[in-house]
């Protein structure tokens, strides 16, 4: 669990860390954006995607295109998203950018500091369905 919260997080900061000196020189009220929404990602979005993945039992088709691929997703995994994809916008809408930052990150700094206790817990999770999921990825 924490190799994928590891991940992760560089997936998310790695990128942000490359173009945010580009950002600040050309367009420096656009960090704050982009820091309250990555602690969100990180804080919120972490723990929400990687416990969609204890429950992925599809097997997957090693040798088909990687091009437009949803392998090993289901109607599930976009019906658990769309809510943390639709709070920071009902937000925007709602209250304004600056309350919806606010509010973004800090969640995403008690998601954050919960750290410890979800990836324990999603551990455990994971090695009571780890039979489960090796029977559905052998697609028995």
């Amino acid at each position: 669990m924490q190799a994928q919260l590891l991940t992760f997080t560089g997936l998310c900061v790695g990128p942000l860390a490359l173009i945010s000196p580009l950002i600040a020189a050309l367009r420096p009220p656009f960090l704050a954006p982009l820091g309250g929404l990555l602690l969100y990602n990180l804080g919120v979005c972490a723990p929400v995607l990687l416990g969609l993945g204890v429950w992925a039992r599809t097997p997957l088709q090693l040798g088909q295109s990687t091009f437009f691929n949803y392998q090993g997703t289901s109607t599930y995994h976009f019906l658990a998203v769309l809510p943390i994809m639709g709070l920071p916008v009902g937000l925007v809408v709602g209250m304004g950018l600056s309350t919806t930052l606010l509010i973004a990150a800090g969640l995403g700094v008690l998601g954050l500091l919960a750290v410890p206790l979800w990836t324990r817990g999603l551990g455990r999770l994971l090695r009571g369905q780890r039979h489960a999921m090796a029977t559905g990825f052998r697609d028995e």
